[in-house]
């Protein structure tokens, strides 16, 4: 067992114990601030979702924001990381902000009326390049593919037209994600999906217009209107540390920013698809706070404290969307998890 799936169980199985005891302390400090992260709503069997895993059920998503508002002071982000500089926070419960990923249009017609039921602000990391639906990210059209077409004939044709110098493509459908996403570069360059898509006939946009899984600009800004702010999760979805020439990554931070610029979208956060490190590296740092964001939002160890926000732009989340449970999973997620790896990477052993 690896050391992350060590850290899940361990912290899992005291939080349960602790919760049945009635005690389950803040252990971090209410000067960190706890950010969390989802991205779709549903059951996980949507063709374009069903080898992502990262979707959570209507139901579990309703009794995470019940626990969430009882426990936790929940502000919008801009006001989170305001009250946190001002040292504005309560002390009494401490301070979390929502988010979700990729604008998905399971967010508004899920989602969100839980949210302003509760009057729970959140905000969300917009793909500029599929807003309205006139297309579809790389992900989701595989997605899309794989459960209309079958894993093993999708993935032959990525081997029959990928580019010869790159290893086989894996049979099993969340490998072969993996694949493409390692190789994206040169699939992207090689045109790989558009060859794959020719050969059988389809066309994207129609898929697009009939699945309809991302917002629409009157989706936006209704929810705008009603306290929640969106803000960039790039143009295409790319992951950005695997594109070998700066100015394709800066264009992909520029084409959002200036989408959202003139929608009059907020412009200080944006996240980078797949949130680690790994998948975005340095030189994509320095192209948004070039460009203009002020913080990039990510998923690691998830604190966040006032002495690192006042001279660090690293903004760090953890993801809930595979939290089934609720009261003592959630407590492992929020409060225990992150501490502990925070103390294990100060120590040098963890890595994210």
């Amino acid at each position: 067992m690896d050391l992350n799936k060590s850290i899940i169980l361990s912290t899992d199985i005291l939080s349960e114990v602790l919760v049945f005891l009635g005690f389950s302390p803040y252990l971090r400090p209410n000067d960190d601030l706890r950010m969390v992260l989802y991205h779709g709503i549903g059951d996980g069997n949507d063709p374009c979702f069903k080898y992502l895993s990262d979707e959570i059920s209507e139901v579990i998503f309703e009794k995470h924001m019940r626990y969430l508002s009882y426990n936790y002071n929940i502000l919008s982000l801009e006001d989170s990381i305001h009250k946190l500089l001002k040292e504005q926070y309560d002390n009494e419960r401490p301070i979390c902000s929502i988010s979700f990923d990729d604008g998905l249009r399971s967010v508004f017609l899920k989602a969100y009326p839980i949210l302003k039921r509760l009057k729970i602000p959140a905000t969300v990391f917009l793909n500029t390049a599929v807003i309205g639906n006139r297309g579809m990210t790389y992900l989701h059209l595989l997605n899309f593919m794989f459960s209309k077409f079958g894993v093993s004939e999708i993935t032959a044709l990525l081997n029959r037209f990928k580019e010869l110098n790159l290893p086989a493509v894996p049979t099993d459908g969340i490998v072969a994600l993996e694949w493409y996403i390692n190789n994206y570069e040169e699939n992207s360059s090689n045109m790989l999906l558009e060859k794959i898509t020719i050969h059988l006939g389809l066309e994207v946009e129609k898929i697009a217009a009939e699945e309809n899984i991302y917002m629409h600009w009157n989706e936006i800004e209704e929810m705008q209107q009603n306290g929640f702010t969106f803000c960039s999760h790039t143009h295409n979805h790319t992951p950005l540390a695997l594109l070998k020439k700066k100015i394709s990554i800066g264009n992909e931070i520029q084409k959002s920013y200036t989408i959202l610029q003139n929608n009059e979208k907020n412009l200080t956060f944006v996240s980078f698809p797949f949130g680690m490190r790994k998948y975005y590296g340095d030189a994509a740092i320095k192209c948004a706070i070039d460009t203009g964001h002020k913080y990039i939002v990510e998923v690691g160890n998830g604190t966040n404290f006032i002495k690192h926000l006042s001279k660090n732009n690293i903004l760090s989340r953890v993801s809930l969307g595979l939290v089934k449970g609720e009261n003592a999973s959630l407590y492992s997620a929020i409060e225990m998890r992150p501490l502990l790896k925070t103390k294990i990477k100060s120590s040098f052993f963890f890595t994210k």
